[in-house]
Parts: C-alpha cells; structure tokens; sequence
C-alpha cells in the first residue's frame, strides 16, 4: 500500500482543495463561515463554522514564511496601491466598536 500524500492539516478531514475551497470563499467571494457551512450542510455535509475558522488560523500559520516573503516584497516597492475599504470590528482590543478598521 502506498503511503499518504503529506497533507496541510495532518489528523483533519480537509483536503487541500477543502482548505482552497473554504478560503477562496472567505477571502474573494465574501462568503462568512456562517453561509459556507449552510451551503455544505443543504449537500449534506456537516462542516461547522468553527472548523472553517480553525482552518483558517491553521492554513495561515503555515503559510508565515511566505506571507513574510510577500510582505517584504511589497514594503520594497517605491510606492503601493490598496484597497482601503473600511469596516467595524467588534471588541477590538483598545478601540471603541465605533472606529473604522482596515484589511489591506
């Protein structure tokens, strides 16, 4: 029998294309975890909305060294361009709930 292919989250259901699945949603289509796990629960998947923030949090921190990367990449540029579309982050340690937050 061969062996398992090394997998992003070792010991977890998701797949790499899961993972692709759920973050694609979250971070280009705007889709929150709360409609993804609606979405698979009419499939009859049962995917909480928890997993898919763990999930998340996981991917990302193996991801650091390449988010660093791309980091100092753009910081090297003369100048930058961004979306600075504004939205209101609730219990945002040291600011109110009525102060504009940005994601760029």
């Amino acid at each position: 029998m061969a062996p398992l292919p090394p997998r992003i989250l070792p010991r977890s259901i998701a797949t790499p294309s899961l993972l692709a699945a759920v973050l694609i949603g979250k971070f280009c289509d705007g889709l929150p975890f709360y409609r993804q796990e609606r979405t698979f629960a009419r499939h009859g998947l049962e995917i909480s909305r928890q997993d898919m923030a763990n999930w998340a949090i996981a991917v990302a921190k193996k991801l650091e060294g390449l988010i660093e990367l791309m980091r100092a990449e753009l910081l090297s540029s003369t100048y930058l361009h961004c979306d600075e579309t504004f939205f209101q982050v609730m219990d945002e340690p040291g600011r109110p709930n009525t102060s504009q937050s940005y994601m760029w």
